[in-house]
């Protein structure tokens, strides 16, 4: 009885198996794919690695402009009202 039992699961669960490892299959490629795309856009030669770096420059001299403006300001008050000294 067990055996006969045993000879209709066996079918089905066989079936369901091959239907899982397709589908895991295709997850893993989707996998390596998107892990390939990732590791295109944050490589070190990346246009995408190249611009952030150019603009994290940027950013870095407009914040250092800022600072100086800012001990311009702070030490040299009159200048906001009368500009530079040799603007005059």
């Amino acid at each position: 009885m067990a055996a006969v039992k045993a000879n209709e699961v066996l079918p089905n669960l066989s079936q369901q198996l091959e239907d899982n490892l397709i589908v895991l299959g295709r997850a893993v490629e989707a996998f390596e794919q998107t892990m390939n795309d990732v590791e295109g856009i944050v490589a070190p030669d990346s246009p995408t690695t190249y611009q952030l770096n150019q603009a994290l420059r940027e950013i870095t001299l407009a914040g250092r402009a800022l600072q100086m403006l800012a001990k311009t300001l702070e030490e040299l008050t009159e200048a906001l009202i009368r500009g530079r000294s040799g603007d005059e």
